[in-house]
Protein backbone atom coordinates (compact mmCIF):
# COMPACT_ATOMS: atom_id res chain seq x y z
CA UNK A 1 0.00 0.00 0.00
CA UNK A 2 1.25 3.49 -0.75
CA UNK A 3 1.41 6.20 1.89
CA UNK A 4 -1.89 7.71 0.73
CA UNK A 5 -3.76 4.38 0.90
CA UNK A 6 -4.66 2.52 4.07
CA UNK A 7 -7.19 0.09 5.49
CA UNK A 8 -10.23 1.52 7.23
CA UNK A 9 -10.83 1.23 10.97
CA UNK A 10 -12.94 -1.90 10.52
CA UNK A 11 -10.67 -3.59 7.99
CA UNK A 12 -7.81 -4.97 10.02
CA UNK A 13 -4.96 -7.36 9.35
CA UNK A 14 -3.50 -9.57 12.06
CA UNK A 15 -0.67 -7.06 12.55
CA UNK A 16 -3.19 -4.22 12.91
CA UNK A 17 -4.94 -6.20 15.66
CA UNK A 18 -1.70 -6.65 17.58
CA UNK A 19 -0.78 -2.96 17.24
CA UNK A 20 -4.28 -1.98 18.39
CA UNK A 21 -4.02 -4.30 21.42
CA UNK A 22 -0.69 -2.67 22.31
CA UNK A 23 -2.26 0.80 21.91
CA UNK A 24 0.21 1.62 19.15
CA UNK A 25 -2.27 1.96 16.29
CA UNK A 26 -5.78 3.12 17.01
CA UNK A 27 -7.85 4.02 13.99
CA UNK A 28 -11.39 5.32 14.29
CA UNK A 29 -14.33 5.99 11.98
CA UNK A 30 -13.86 9.72 12.61
CA UNK A 31 -10.22 9.48 11.50
CA UNK A 32 -11.34 7.55 8.41
CA UNK A 33 -13.76 10.32 7.42
CA UNK A 34 -11.14 13.01 8.01
CA UNK A 35 -8.50 11.13 6.02
CA UNK A 36 -10.98 10.46 3.20
CA UNK A 37 -11.76 14.17 2.93
CA UNK A 38 -8.00 14.90 2.80
CA UNK A 39 -7.40 12.60 -0.16
CA UNK A 40 -6.42 9.32 1.48
CA UNK A 41 -7.74 6.24 -0.32
CA UNK A 42 -9.37 3.88 2.17
CA UNK A 43 -9.83 0.16 1.64
CA UNK A 44 -12.88 -1.50 3.20
CA UNK A 45 -13.22 -5.28 3.41
CA UNK A 46 -16.23 -6.32 1.33
CA UNK A 47 -17.62 -9.73 0.46
CA UNK A 48 -19.91 -9.38 -2.57
CA UNK A 49 -22.51 -11.69 -4.04
CA UNK A 50 -24.65 -10.75 -7.02
CA UNK A 51 -28.35 -11.13 -6.35
CA UNK A 52 -29.52 -11.37 -9.96
CA UNK A 53 -29.08 -15.13 -10.08
CA UNK A 54 -25.73 -15.27 -11.85
CA UNK A 55 -23.34 -17.99 -10.78
CA UNK A 56 -20.17 -17.19 -8.94
CA UNK A 57 -21.07 -17.16 -5.28
CA UNK A 58 -19.64 -14.80 -2.72
CA UNK A 59 -16.30 -13.19 -3.54
CA UNK A 60 -13.86 -11.60 -1.13
CA UNK A 61 -12.43 -8.21 -1.95
CA UNK A 62 -12.21 -4.60 -0.89
CA UNK A 63 -13.98 -1.40 -1.71
CA UNK A 64 -11.48 1.31 -2.63
CA UNK A 65 -12.84 4.68 -1.57
CA UNK A 66 -11.09 7.80 -2.85
CA UNK A 67 -12.53 11.29 -2.69
CA UNK A 68 -13.66 12.49 -6.11
CA UNK A 69 -13.13 9.05 -7.68
CA UNK A 70 -15.58 6.27 -8.52
CA UNK A 71 -16.00 3.57 -5.87
CA UNK A 72 -14.04 0.50 -7.01
CA UNK A 73 -14.45 -3.07 -5.76
CA UNK A 74 -11.37 -5.27 -6.27
CA UNK A 75 -11.33 -9.00 -5.74
CA UNK A 76 -8.64 -10.01 -3.28
CA UNK A 77 -6.80 -12.37 -5.62
CA UNK A 78 -6.75 -9.79 -8.41
CA UNK A 79 -9.16 -11.82 -10.54
CA UNK A 80 -11.53 -8.95 -11.06
CA UNK A 81 -12.55 -5.41 -10.34
CA UNK A 82 -15.34 -3.07 -11.32
CA UNK A 83 -16.59 0.42 -10.61
CA UNK A 84 -19.79 1.07 -8.71
CA UNK A 85 -21.66 4.18 -9.81
CA UNK A 86 -24.56 6.23 -8.53
CA UNK A 87 -27.33 5.89 -7.70
CA UNK A 88 -26.39 3.90 -4.59
CA UNK A 89 -28.54 2.25 -1.97
CA UNK A 90 -27.16 0.39 1.07
CA UNK A 91 -29.85 -1.30 3.19
CA UNK A 92 -29.31 -3.73 6.09
CA UNK A 93 -30.62 -7.26 5.46
CA UNK A 94 -31.16 -10.26 7.72
CA UNK A 95 -28.37 -12.61 6.78
CA UNK A 96 -25.73 -14.38 8.83
CA UNK A 97 -22.24 -13.10 8.13
CA UNK A 98 -20.13 -15.33 10.36
CA UNK A 99 -18.91 -12.50 12.58
CA UNK A 100 -20.79 -10.12 14.86
CA UNK A 101 -18.72 -7.13 13.69
CA UNK A 102 -19.73 -7.65 10.04
CA UNK A 103 -23.14 -6.71 8.68
CA UNK A 104 -24.98 -7.79 5.55
CA UNK A 105 -26.44 -5.12 3.28
CA UNK A 106 -28.39 -5.00 0.06
CA UNK A 107 -26.23 -2.88 -2.25
CA UNK A 108 -27.88 -1.39 -5.30
CA UNK A 109 -25.85 0.54 -7.84
CA UNK A 110 -25.76 1.09 -11.56
CA UNK A 111 -23.38 -1.92 -11.70
CA UNK A 112 -26.09 -4.24 -10.36
CA UNK A 113 -27.66 -5.64 -7.22
CA UNK A 114 -25.50 -7.30 -4.59
CA UNK A 115 -25.40 -8.58 -1.05
CA UNK A 116 -22.40 -6.87 0.53
CA UNK A 117 -20.85 -7.92 3.82
CA UNK A 118 -18.77 -5.14 5.35
CA UNK A 119 -17.59 -4.24 8.86
CA UNK A 120 -20.40 -2.42 10.68
CA UNK A 121 -17.96 0.23 11.91
CA UNK A 122 -17.15 1.13 8.28
CA UNK A 123 -20.75 1.67 7.15
CA UNK A 124 -20.75 5.46 7.76
CA UNK A 125 -17.56 5.81 5.70
CA UNK A 126 -19.00 3.71 2.85
CA UNK A 127 -22.25 5.70 2.85
CA UNK A 128 -20.26 8.97 2.86
CA UNK A 129 -18.16 7.78 -0.09
CA UNK A 130 -21.29 6.68 -1.95
CA UNK A 131 -22.90 10.09 -1.37
CA UNK A 132 -19.82 11.89 -2.69
CA UNK A 133 -18.93 9.61 -5.61
CA UNK A 134 -18.94 11.39 -8.97
CA UNK A 135 -21.86 10.99 -11.32
CA UNK A 136 -21.30 8.86 -14.41
CA UNK A 137 -21.40 10.99 -17.57
CA UNK A 138 -24.43 10.12 -19.70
Amino acid sequence: MSADTRRSAGTQSGTDGILRALHIKRLSPAQDLADYSHGVTLQVMCFLRQTNGLAGGTRFGRLHLASGQPVVWRQRNGAGEFELHQPFSLTPVEQRTGHWKVGAYALESSAGSFIAMIPKIDVPLVEHAFAHAPQVPA
